[in-house]
């Protein structure tokens, strides 16, 4: 790195002296820190061409910082020419042709980034008493420096990262997982073929959580204000309309000085070909977020957060199950296999062995279900085809590692990471599928049963598939999207695990204290579920997963 000072053209609109008097004062403390500040109160003299000092000192500065008020956005939207849009366009002409030149929005007041600059992460300087504190944050990331580790809150189940992910160390009590907290900016970059790529870093990682409840309370903990809730849904469109590919931006910085993201979690959009038509299966998911879900999971050791790969598939051979015919209390039927078309799949195909005899020996202690292994060979094995080109992810840390081929979904309103692989399959006309999904307790092994349905792509692409169509969130922390009613021949819902529930929860079947409580529960909050199951909600990183598919769909094949 060399040794000078990076330089900073501050660009901002005369106003009030109060307003001058803070932009003074904002360049006196970027000095202060390292920064060598280019200000036009300080450096043109009377009779000096104002153009040309603009051009000069902005031809050579490491950063341009605009700052953004009411009136200065005002300024650089109006129709006409003024100093202010010549600035700006000056600084992002150089960034056009691969200068090294940073852009950054000083939000210093107002309601509404300017519009040039919608696109991009802004440092908010408007919460007075976060000053000190984001001007550090600044000035360490113009000069490179790394950003301070966050301290993350005393939360049950939020962990430091040698604890969690110490392959020699017991498990803790109730982890189902272990998600990594990342601080480091996560950078989304449009590659020329028209790809995004994904940037996650993971070096100096310092917590982690590792039980559903406390990714409740993380999110609660730093969500849990009006103004971190709107200021994380703006940004939260912003990267939901760059990943779709309707941002002109060639690149975006999330930066995580607000929150931390989680990392790593993933899982299978499954595409269903049956009676002609294509189909995805959806699991309902009873707790927050609610709604129609995919296969999605967390990553459980180390060994899983550098490749994506090895937790994708997980959830997906965990939660589903084929049967070649409906389930029945009390009968024999027999499962499917399902094999990935590819050169080699023998882990995969080791885990979900593992998890289809598990799921099997509980449904036969809980549901008195028999259902048979399929033989090997196996004459009616499924054929799963796996591939997208949407997206690629980087991951960085101890080593580099590039996964291509994904769908990513980054959702802030969960403070979660999704990477999803699409895998294609066919189903025949009498095939059942069941959720296998297993929740440990110290009392034992209970069943979910989360329930099953198809949903026709006619449907989703209606729903999703339109980029103009904005989602619509239910809730505050950690929402659903919710979509218009779905038709009665756009669902195909498989009812054994909804019967199951109902009559668990009416107590006609017998179950456990937790299935008793928890079936209630989805009972009183959706009782569409009595009829067919046509709930129209979904879980936001289905929402975004399938939205980013269509998108694809529609930029290599065209409108289907």
């Amino acid at each position: 790195m060399s040794s000078r000072a990076p330089t900073a053209f501050i660009s901002y609109k005369w106003e009030t002296e109060e307003h001058n008097a803070w932009v003074k004062s904002f360049a006196e403390d970027l000095q202060g820190h390292g920064i060598e500040p280019h200000l036009d109160r300080w450096e043109v003299r009377p009779g000096d061409s104002l153009t040309d000092y603009m051009a000069s000192r902005i031809s050579r500065a490491d950063a341009f910082l605009f700052v953004m008020t009411s009136a200065s956005v005002a300024a650089v939207e109006a129709e006409g020419n003024s100093a202010l849009k010549f600035e700006l366009q000056l600084a992002m002409a150089r960034e056009r042709a691969g200068e090294k030149i940073r852009v950054i929005g000083i939000y210093r007041e107002g309601d509404r980034p300017a519009a040039h600059l919608r696109d991009r992460l802004y440092a908010d300087f408007r919460d007075s008493s976060r000053y000190s504190a984001k001007l550090r944050e600044l000035a360490d990331d113009l000069l490179g420096r790394p950003p301070a580790l966050k301290p993350f809150p005393e939360l049950p189940g939020v962990v430091e990262r040698a604890r969690a992910f110490d392959r020699k160390a017991p498990l803790l009590p109730n982890q189902v997982f272990a998600i990594e907290l990342l601080t480091k900016p996560v950078r989304l970059t449009r590659l020329d073929d028209g790809r995004i790529s994904v940037s996650i870093d993971r070096s100096g990682v310092s917590g982690a959580v590792v039980t559903s409840q406390a990714r409740r309370n993380l999110c609660n903990h730093y969500l849990g204000s009006l103004e971190v809730r709107r200021e994380a849904r703006r940004l939260d469109a912003r990267i939901h309309q760059f990943l779709l590919g309707r941002s002109h931006a060639r690149s975006l910085e999330i930066s995580l000085d607000r929150w931390p993201l989680r990392w790593a979690s993933g899982g299978v959009l499954s595409v269903v070909r049956l009676d002609g038509r294509e189909w995805t299966p959806f699991f309902f998911r009873d707790i927050k977020p609610w709604g129609w879900n995919i296969s999605l999971g967390g990553s459980e050791r180390e060994d899983d957060l550098g490749d994506p790969w090895t937790f994708q598939f997980r959830e997906f051979f965990e939660e589903t199950l084929v049967l070649d015919a409906p389930p029945r209390v009390g009968r024999i039927v027999n499962s499917r296999h399902i094999a990935l078309y590819r050169s080699s799949y023998t882990r995969e195909r080791a885990l979900a062995d593992r998890f289809s005899a598990a799921h099997r020996e509980l449904r036969r202690e809980k549901d008195d279900v028999y259902i048979q292994a399929p033989p090997v060979p196996d004459p009616r094995e499924i054929t799963a085809r796996v591939g997208t080109t949407a997206m690629q992810v980087v991951i960085s840390g101890k080593r580099t590692r590039e996964h291509p081929d994904v769908l990513v979904c980054i959702n802030l309103l969960e403070l979660g990471i999704e990477v999803v692989k699409v895998v294609r399959f066919e189903l025949g006309a009498s095939d059942y599928i069941l959720d296998g999904e297993a929740y440990a307790l110290d009392a034992g092994t209970e069943l979910v049963r989360m329930p099953v349905a198809l949903i026709s792509h006619a449907y989703l692409r209606e729903a999703f598939g339109n980029p103009e169509r904005k989602l619509e969130y239910v809730g505050k922390i950690q929402p659903s999207v919710k979509t218009h009613p779905i038709g009665p021949h756009h669902i195909r819902l498989f009812p054994f695990d909804v019967e199951r529930r109902l009559a668990i929860a009416d107590g006609t079947a017998r179950g456990s204290a937790w299935e008793r409580k928890r079936y209630t529960l989805w009972k009183t909050r959706f009782p569409e579920f009595l009829a067919d199951g046509r709930v129209p909600l979904f879980t936001p990183a289905a929402a975004k997963i399938l939205s980013y598919y269509f998108a694809d769909r529609e930029r290599r094949l065209g409108a289907p």
